[in-house]
């Protein structure tokens, strides 16, 4: 299947409530955080990638 676009329109606080889940903590470049699994998240549209 190819890789899509997906986008979301949801407010941070409305993200953050709706996490279920955190992985460990990890490097990704610059930026130290844990992977978040979201029970919520809707997205409001899907394009093809470039």
């Amino acid at each position: 299947y190819p890789v899509k676009n997906l986008r979301f329109n949801q407010s941070l606080p409305a993200l953050l409530r709706d996490i279920d889940a955190l992985s460990q903590v990890e490097r990704h470049d610059d930026c130290v955080m844990p992977g978040a699994r979201v029970t919520a998240l809707h997205f409001s549209s899907v394009t093809d990638s470039i």
